[in-house]
């Protein structure tokens, strides 16, 4: 009953919690996928391994958050005892040959961020999240060993009775994008049990450190609604333009050389192999690849008389390796901001995990023959760098080269040695993309330059549409008409004076007659649109509570920043007069919150056009002329 009534409790908070995440229409929910690299405190402990690992997290608020995690891993070693005279009662550290336990295991995590007790979320340019953990699981174990006295032990299926395992970490996450972050962790794991190695006998707990690299996917974030835990990070929602339409598949076909690591003399052969892919974003992708190959290697073994599998007593070898991992690319040029014009290189970190399944031929000394075939699966680990080149819209050339580790010592034949047969493949090859339509790009290839709706043709400069922004409020017109009225009489009934007023009128009515009459002035002196923007300068301060409205009718735009991004806004226009541009910041009437970096403000439409041409040849080509009317 009470774990009825336990369930319901959870099953309403959670209910409640995620109605009060639909009203605040915050995102909270990421996925993860990382990779732990153990360091064990075994009795016999383990060799190098990796522990694959799958999550969500759900995050309550920016300092607390609910995670359940799923993982798999084996722990194996060889320590080499030499056999036992008589039966064993008991099986310590000293009674194993060799042990292989594998684990998947299921577990929940309470994590709380350190922002704001380090003061780090009233920084927006923050990009770091450290946190602590605290979890509890359970590890559904299958075990196997030999023992010296010759007797093996091995579970055919996973048991019943998991072991019971409680972590306590410290860990950060890094900022990328807006759906994307990255995260180091590193967890202390307590476990209740000594059957992880199976020296039982030590009655020793078999703990261990499982320190992880991962990417966390935030569902459904956006730069105007990030994931709650980096809800400082939020910016004001600006219009956007028409969405790019990419392409996001690729098919992948590679050749190249491999090397393995062997104390038997290796000769090079060949490997090859294909792979698809898919983009998430333009800086992260999965790709499903799969490898063939084989190792061959030889040695002079005249001097020796045993046959067995030690190195030494190998004649030759042959390994017909099939390969299948699956694997994450990560666009190093495409982490933070796309660049304005298509570059002809990308660069990619790579990280996999797999398996390997393999034939092996060994002739030994004495020149007997033997075939070992293993198709239940080794774990491999793939760590790469990739280097993609532009060649057109459908193909592109690709390079690189992959470390990869692997759980077995039996790649060569020799399965009794201390090191791993580990490889390094080296290769080269083309990459389709697929369905390249039109002028659809692969989205790895993002650019500004780049047209944004398939099928899109260029507009000629004097056909772009003129926006207009018309403020909803009057009142400020109703204030400029009793200023007209002295405008107009003074200069008319002052006769006077004729000699002296020439000289005064012209530092009185210039920067007034924006109101009176703006096309009578261009169309007779069109030099005055080119001293305008000199005379207004004075108008648009550093500060962004003082930027006016523009002073003219066509505006042409070259960059757009919400209020709280000022500083950048100014920078910009500043390179921009650098360049000779008359730059400056306006913001329209009303309630806009949107500054907008025009080249040029003016009343003559045939100037505004022939800057636009200029502004999307030189600056931006998306550049666009903003009709603001006052009235």
């Amino acid at each position: 009953m009470k774990i009825i009534s336990k369930n319901t409790i959870m099953l309403l908070v959670c209910l409640l919690s995620a109605k009060i995440s639909i009203s605040q229409k915050a995102k909270r929910l990421s996925a993860d996928l990382s990779l732990g690299i153990p360091v064990t405190m075994f009795s016999i402990n383990s060799e190098p391994v990796g522990i694959y690992q799958g999550g969500l997290r759900y995050s309550f608020s920016p300092s607390i958050s609910l995670s359940g995690r799923l993982s798999y891993n084996s722990f194996f070693a060889k320590p080499n005892n030499p056999p036992a005279t008589g039966i064993l009662s008991e099986f310590g550290a000293k009674d194993l040959i060799n042990y292989k336990n594998e684990f998947v295991g299921i577990s929940g995590y309470l994590q709380y961020n350190l922002t704001k007790l380090l003061g780090l979320d009233k920084k927006p340019k923050n990009k770091f999240i450290p946190y602590l953990s605290l979890g509890a699981g359970l590890l559904y174990n299958k075990l196997s060993q030999v023992n010296t006295d010759g007797n093996r032990y091995k579970m055919s299926e996973y048991g019943s009775k998991p072991f019971r395992n409680y972590q306590v970490g410290l860990g950060a996450r890094y900022f990328i994008t807006s759906s994307i972050d990255a995260f180091a962790s590193s967890e202390f794991n307590y476990i209740e049990t000594f059957w992880m190695d199976g020296a039982y006998a030590d009655k020793k707990n078999d703990n261990y450190i499982n320190t992880s690299f991962g990417i966390s996917y935030k569902i459904g974030a956006s730069k105007y609604n990030n994931l709650l835990d980096w809800s400082q990070k939020n910016e004001p929602k600006q219009d956007e333009a028409t969405p790019k339409d990419y392409t996001k598949w690729s098919a992948d076909a590679n050749l190249g050389l491999p090397f393995l690591f062997t104390p038997i003399g290796y000769s090079p052969t060949m490997m090859g192999g294909l792979g698809i892919r898919y983009s998430l974003s333009r800086m992260l992708s999965f790709q499903l690849a799969y490898n063939y190959g084989k190792f061959n290697g030889s040695q002079d073994v005249s001097s020796a008389l045993v046959s067995n599998s030690k190195p030494e007593s190998i004649k030759e070898f042959s390994n017909g390796l099939n390969q299948i991992s699956l694997r994450m690319l990560v666009n190093l040029r495409r982490i933070n901001t796309e660049p304005l014009e298509l570059n002809k290189w990308n660069y990619y970190a790579v990280i996999g995990v797999g398996t390997l399944l393999y034939n092996i031929d060994v002739t030994m000394a004495d020149k007997t023959k033997s075939n070992i075939n293993y198709y239940k699966g080794t774990q491999n680990v793939v760590l790469g760098l990739q280097a993609r080149k532009y060649i057109n819209k459908n193909f592109d050339f690709l390079t690189g080269f992959d470390f990869n580790y692997n759980g077995t010592k039996w790649l060569d034949g020799a399965g009794d040695k201390a090191s791993l047969n580990h490889h390094i493949y080296a290769s080269a090859g083309i990459s389709y993309k697929i369905a390249n339509q039109n002028k659809r790009e692969l989205i790895d290839w993002s650019n500004g330059n780049y047209n944004r709706i398939k099928g899109a043709k260029e507009m000629e400069v004097e056909k772009i549409p003129l926006i207009e922004n018309k403020p909803k409020e009057t009142p400020k017109v109703e204030e400029i008409k009793p200023i007209e009225k002295p405008k107009v009489e003074e200069p008319k009934v002052e006769p006077r004076n004729v000699e002296e007023p020439k000289l005064e009128e012209p530092k009185v009515v210039i920067p007034e007659t924006k109101i009176e009459e703006p096309k009578a002035q261009i169309r007779e002196e069109p030099k005055m649109v080119k001293e305008t923007p000199n005379v207004t300068k004075p108008i648009i301060a550093e500060k962004s509570e003082e930027i006016a409205p523009p002073p003219y009718k066509y505006n042409v735009v070259v960059a757009c920043y919400g209020l709280s991004h000022a500083n950048s806004a100014f920078k910009f226009r500043d390179k921009m007069r650098l360049r000779g541009f008359e730059a400056n910041v306006y913001k329209d009437a009303g309630n806009s919150r949107i500054l907008k970096v025009a080249t040029i403000s003016t009343n003559d439409k045939a100037t505004a056009t022939q800057i636009l041409r200029k502004a999307k040849k030189d600056i931006d080509p998306l550049s666009w002329i903003h009709l603001y009317n006052k009235q």
